[in-house]
């Protein structure tokens, strides 16, 4: 079975999201103020690099052969815990490519 690679490296990509999270937060301060523009260009960039994570991991899913991937699908769609779950998947991808490979030969 032929390895499928990230577009990136998890860390990275894990980075990004937490970094989206913590910027995309600020949507708070922006609803409080009177809408300056630091405060909707901090909320964009945060906006994007968390689609840009979850895009990637998104394309992922299609691609990699993993165990349990409609758990993951769900997941990723269900937009509250959507940071939450692309950090496990990118933490736990290689193991669930393993659990494929054993549940398939059995």
């Amino acid at each position: 079975m032929e390895e499928v690679k990230l577009w990136a490296n998890k860390y990275i990509l894990i980075a990004m999201t937490i970094l989206g999270v913590i910027l995309s937060s600020s949507i708070v301060r922006l609803i409080k103020n009177n809408r300056d523009f630091f405060s909707v260009l901090v909320f964009s960039i945060g906006a994007t690099l968390l689609f840009t994570s979850w895009l990637a991991v998104f394309i992922d899913l299609f691609r990699v052969k993993i165990h349990n991937k409609r758990v993951w699908f769900i997941g990723i769609l269900l937009a509250p815990l959507q940071p939450l779950f692309v950090i496990l998947y990118l933490l736990n991808r290689e193991k669930n490519m393993r659990l494929y490979k054993r549940f398939k030969s059995i």
